[in-house]
């Protein structure tokens, strides 16, 4: 019988945009998946005209390398009233060989808790990826997969999660919990129009030793190939190369 658990209602989300040469990354993506969190979570969206002056009066800052959106519920008597802020942060710095040469990663004993109710959103309360990102502190290790309760992959601590099987890329179909990202939805739409057989599914983890290749992504860091997970190596791949030459060509 499937896992199901109760979770306290989020008191918010937020979305991260790189700012690329002084702006916003699509910001369009992350309004889109802002306002459908504050839609499921009962809470009155900012007003959208702002919101876009204040990111790109943010992302404008000298040194800005990330703009931060936080949407919070009112501690008013009006529940359903919103609080929010727009920061910008310098660039987080990752090695640039990791995008290059691909990065190692783990696999998380920490679980996922399942609430279809908030899959897809970026919540607030992310206990369980703080608690998944503690399980390591080598700094050659990037990542670590996340499976939800009942033992289906769903994505990294803060990427989401590609692997390469029988030539179609696969992906968690994140129906049940997890972060649609806004680079995820972007390489969807991008390898779809392109004809590249691509599909969003349940994932068991054991046909990742199967892949030809993995990798991942998520707005800030672009696109990481994966050479090993765990014990197992993998090679650099084609797809993962393509994804990330695209990538480079929506820069220019």
């Amino acid at each position: 019988m499937p896992s199901t658990e109760t979770c306290p209602a989020p008191s918010g989300v937020f979305e991260t945009l790189a700012v690329i040469n002084g702006k916003p990354r699509w910001p369009e993506r992350h309004f889109a998946r802002l306002l459908e969190g504050c839609r499921r979570l009962g809470i009155e969206a900012p007003p959208e005209a702002a919101l876009s002056d204040a990111l790109r009066t943010q992302a404008a800052l000298p040194g800005a390398g990330v703009v931060k959106i936080t949407v919070t519920r009112s501690a008013s008597a009006t529940a359903s009233r919103a609080q929010w802020t727009v920061s910008a942060e310098p660039p987080r710095m990752r090695p640039a060989e990791w995008a290059r040469e691909g990065v190692s990663i783990i696999t998380c004993r920490t679980r996922w808790p399942i609430a279809p109710q908030y899959a897809g959103l970026k919540l607030l309360e992310r206990s369980s990826q703080v608690q998944a990102r503690q399980e390591w502190s080598a700094q050659c290790i990037a990542e670590g997969l996340m499976l939800d309760a009942d033992g289906w992959l769903v994505s990294g601590t803060m990427t989401n999660v590609y692997a390469v099987i029988d030539d179609v890329v696969c992906t968690p179909a994140l129906l049940r919990c997890g972060v649609a990202g806004t680079m995820r939805g972007a390489l969807l739409a991008a390898w779809r129009s392109g004809g590249r057989a691509v599909v969003e599914r349940d994932i068991n983890p054991f046909e990742l030793i199967s892949a030809g290749e993995i990798f991942l992504s998520n707005a800030v860091v672009g696109v990481w190939p994966v050479r090993r997970v765990d014990e197992r190596a993998y090679e650099v791949g084609a797809v993962a190369r393509e994804a990330t030459s695209w990538l480079q060509s929506q820069l220019s």
